[in-house]
């Protein structure tokens, strides 16, 4: 591929040493867009997207970028099977642009003799967090950026029951019949919700439903909670809550500006790239949870609560759980509970639970 190819030049010059690392220009382009987005010095043509900090957020900014500069489609959620320089430079050679994975789910490990576990979130979370489960416990995540094909034509009436329906159609390809084990983090609780509820419905049996640091209407404690966190944490907190802002607010911005450069293509008749389609269905995604009325769910809810949100925790979720509810908590901030130490103490909990589901699923079936 000739540099004429490319459309954008303005990447800081790179040492010959590292030159000598990729098999050719377009892997030269591609790790300087990668080191722009992900923040890092260095990348090798091997290194695995996720493993540098890549987030399904910052998926979504690299193929705006590799976009521009390769004038290619490259749908977003390619990045959960070709996650390396290497993979997608193959990918960019053969033209395969739009071949896109039609399903939501992602395998992160897909041995071992225990009943799988589903995990509605971040693929970089699930990523970091499979391996302290051990070698013997399946694990695939489910990721909405997957399904932006799908969904594409009803954006504007996108329901949480929806996106619930599609996540079990595609998890029975993996695991037909339950005892189905959940778990979710933050937000995308109210979707898992949803999939135990739809299960449930369908006669197939949740031995677990886990919700890690999911707080429904929490309790306004003002400042009063920042003041007890500084309390429990120390000055650190405050700056972790400022670095978390900013990382929040930076994310945000860039996908409010892509979303307004694909309208602007819009109205000029011209069709917006494959990434702005994943921004749409993120938006009309999240804003689907401000209409979700949920239901009484028969079953029993685990919630994780970090340290820092543990006085936000509201009866609320509680309340939905005809079969009870327990809490555990796991030390430390919200933000960092998938990283080191924390996230050896949430598997560590996790899989204790995860054991005592599936007595109890095989004593039921018993």
């Amino acid at each position: 591929m000739k540099s004429s190819q490319f459309t954008n030049n303005n990447f800081p010059e790179e040492s010959t040493e590292n030159l000598l690392l990729f098999q050719d220009e377009l892997e030269i382009y591609l790790a300087k867009i990668w080191k722009n987005v992900l923040g890092v010095k260095s990348v090798g043509r091997q290194d695995d997207f996720f493993d540098l900090g890549g987030t399904s957020l910052l998926a979504v900014q690299l193929f705006a970028e590799i976009g521009k500069t390769f004038k290619t489609n490259l749908h977003s959620a390619v990045i959960f099977e070709m996650s390396t320089i290497e993979e997608l430079a193959s990918l960019i050679r053969d033209e395969g642009c739009n071949k896109t994975p039609e399903t939501s789910i992602v395998p992160i490990q897909t041995t071992g003799n225990k009943p799988p576990l589903f995990f509605v979130n971040s693929i970089s979370y699930a990523r970091t967090f499979a391996p302290y489960l051990g070698s013997d416990q399946p694990f695939y995540a489910l990721n909405i950026f997957g399904l932006t094909d799908f969904f594409k034509h009803q954006l504007s009436d996108i329901q949480i029951k929806d996106v619930a329906a599609k996540f079990i159609e595609d998890m029975q390809i993996i695991q037909p019949h339950g005892p189905y084990f959940l778990s979710t983090y933050c937000g995308d609780s109210f979707v898992t919700f949803e999939i135990a509820q739809q299960l449930q419905a369908k006669g197939q049996q949740v031995a677990m439903l886990a919700f890690i640091d999911s707080i429904w209407e929490p309790v306004d404690l003002g400042l009063s909670l920042y003041w007890h966190n500084i309390g429990q944490f120390g000055l650190d907190y405050v700056l972790e809550k400022a670095k978390d802002k900013l990382r929040f607010t930076k994310h945000k911005l860039s996908l409010s500006i892509e979303q307004i450069k694909g309208k602007l293509l819009n109205k000029k008749g011209q069709i917006s790239p494959r990434h702005v389609d994943d921004i749409n269905l993120l938006k009309a995604f999240q804003e689907s949870r401000n209409t979700y009325r949920p239901q009484v769910y028969p079953g029993k809810i685990t919630l994780f609560t970090s340290t820092e949100w543990k006085l936000r925790n509201s009866p609320k979720l509680a309340s939905f759980a005809a079969a009870g509810s327990e809490n555990l908590e796991l030390p430390g901030y919200h933000h960092t509970l998938f990283k080191e130490p924390q996230v050896q103490v949430l598997a560590e909990k996790l899989s204790d639970c995860l054991d005592k589901a599936r007595v109890s699923a095989e004593c039921m079936s018993m």
